[in-house]
This record gives C-alpha cells, structure tokens and sequence, in this order.
C-alpha cells in the first residue's frame, strides 16, 4: 500500500527545498506559488500539472478508504473471500 504514495516521497521539482529549486528554474514549485516568489505559474502547462497532482491525491485517497474498508472487512469476518470486490 505505501508504493502508491512513493511518488510523494520522491524528490523533485515541485517540492523542492529552497537550495534545490535553481536546479528547476522552469517548474512549478509549491513553495514559491504559495509564499508570492513566484507569479508567472498562470500558465497552461502549470494548471495541467496542478489539476494531475490533485486527480493522483484524489484517486490515492479514494483507493486507501477503499484498501482500509477491505482490510477491515477481513478482520471482521476471516472467513470471507481475500480479495476485494471490485
């Protein structure tokens, strides 16, 4: 189940630290949006990548309640099938 956050864990442009981010000058970066460094992110390209990160966090989401209920499920009733529905 971790594998699936893995790319959050993993570091690269958009959550780069402070000393890391000249390595990306062309690239999103969280840090800089939110504290107003950065004000030329308005583009095409920047909204794309914006609304993908929050259709993965979404789907991951949805995918641990749904991992989380099965697993619950099993411990409710051993007896049950050993893989979920779907």
């Amino acid at each position: 189940m971790l594998s699936i956050l893995e790319p959050l864990r993993v570091a690269g442009a958009l959550n780069a630290f402070e000393g890391e981010r000249n390595q990306h000058p062309d690239v999103l970066n969280r840090h800089e949006v939110l504290h107003g460094k950065s004000v030329d992110y308005a583009t095409p390209v920047n909204s794309f990548r914006a609304f993908s990160l929050l259709a993965y966090l979404g789907s991951t989401l949805v995918t641990a309640i749904e991992y989380q209920e099965f697993r619950d499920e099993q411990k409710e009733s051993p007896s049950s099938a050993s893989e979920p529905a779907g």
